[in-house]
């Protein structure tokens, strides 16, 4: 099993390629639903924290919205940059939740996708409140594995063998109902990859708790991908579900 690194912002890197092209988008309905209730809107200002390889970002800037996209791992945050750097309104941010480095009062809303249960809550509470504008949303967006059918508790088993002890702890401490002290409105959207096989074992190498190659491990875990894969695979895919949740509230 992997060791937790005492960095958790260098956890992804070395994943960069995997996180980019395996892990799922977000679907148009939950871009709808923030456009819908005035959380975002063309023009717009919003700073995308923990912004990764950019897969939020990318959602955010096709809906003409102006983009800081704040992350720390400078790998992750390069891949980013090579995939986004020529779209309007983007724009590269090295930054953490708790310092993202952006002015006082400077952007209508926050997001952070996929990556909330890494920031340290009390600390960032305070520099979200101090970047957004008057009014302005925190936005908590997580694609949730499903797991509705025998490949996806077949695939949630193998994976968790190789969590970390104190994922489930971490998480618990980070709960995002907590960070907006109870007075946030949730919503829930239905989401899916189709996966081929070297997709699967791309998505599950992209999660930062898996042995990469050349680690102790990442053989086993690529021959039971590839065993997985066959018992339920159809035409050559398999389905992954998930329900795209979002946490959204101001932080008065």
């Amino acid at each position: 099993m992997v060791s937790p690194d005492p960095d958790p912002t260098e956890r992804f890197t070395g994943r960069s390629s995997d996180y980019k092209m395996h892990r799922p988008r977000y679907p148009d309905a939950l871009f709808q639903y923030l456009l819908d209730n005035s959380i975002i809107w063309k023009g717009c200002s919003v700073a995308d924290v923990g912004s990764g390889t950019g897969i939020f970002a990318r959602g955010l800037l096709d809906r003409g919205i102006l983009v800081y996209a704040v992350e720390p791992n400078r790998e992750m945050r390069e891949c980013a940059d090579d995939a986004l750097g020529s779209m309007t309104g983007f724009h590269s941010v090295v930054g953490r939740s708790e310092t993202t480095t952006l002015g006082t009062a400077s952007v209508d809303a926050v997001t952070a996708a996929q990556a909330f249960h890494w920031f340290e809550t009390v600390p960032t509470r305070i520099e979200f409140a101090r970047i957004l504008r008057p009014g302005g949303q925190v936005c908590i967006v997580y694609n949730e594995r499903d797991v509705c059918n025998p490949f996806s508790r077949e695939y949630e088993r193998l994976v968790g063998v190789y969590t970390e002890p104190d994922k489930e702890k971490r998480e618990r401490s980070r709960d995002p109902r907590a960070f907006f002290d109870g007075r946030c409105k949730e919503a829930s959207f239905p989401n899916q990859q189709e996966l081929d096989r070297e997709g699967l074992l791309g998505r599950a190498l992209s999660n930062s708790h898996m042995p990469k190659k050349g680690e102790e491990g990442y053989e086993e875990i690529a021959r039971r991908i590839s065993e997985t894969f066959d018992r339920h695979q159809q035409n050559g895919r398999v389905i992954m579900r998930y329900n795209t949740l979002v946490y959204h509230g101001t932080l008065d």
